[in-house]
């Protein structure tokens, strides 16, 4: 809070509340200014996050509202190659950049330590998440 205001000149307080009542504010009330959210992309691809800031999506927890935004998200699914990942981009860039409406202040990593020279059955995925059962000991 002291470096936003150090460096942003801008004032903020913090509410710690019950989780479930959290949730309620954040997703039906929509009453804030700013919010803390998480994400886990569960496939490969840009819309693993902006779709959720369409207009219309019900993920769409800050009301994010803007026309030229869903056109080129909208757009993008009749877009292949590099012309979809540009108008992706450029969604992002109006999304983070131009209207901030979102701050990414972190993302996970996975530490995955396993010898691909001995084990078949691990792939990387987004999730991180590799069950023990899909593992081989190759011969």
């Amino acid at each position: 809070m002291a470096s936003w205001k150090r460096n942003l000149g801008i004032t903020i307080g913090t509410k710690n509340i019950e989780w479930s009542a959290f949730l309620r504010v954040r997703q039906d009330s929509h009453d804030f200014s700013i919010v803390r959210a998480g994400w886990v992309g569960d496939y490969i691809d840009p819309n693993t996050f902006l779709d959720m800031f369409l207009s219309d999506s019900g993920l769409n927890d800050g009301l994010y509202d803007n026309p030229d935004y869903d056109r080129l998200v909208r757009g993008a699914a009749q877009l292949s190659g590099a012309a979809r990942m540009d108008a992706l981009r450029q969604a992002e860039d109006m999304l983070i950049t131009r209207d901030q409406h979102v701050i990414p202040l972190y993302y996970y990593a996975n530490q995955d330590l396993i010898d691909l020279t001995v084990w078949d059955g691990w792939y990387s995925n987004p999730l991180g998440i590799h069950p023990p059962k899909y593992l081989k000991r190759k011969k």
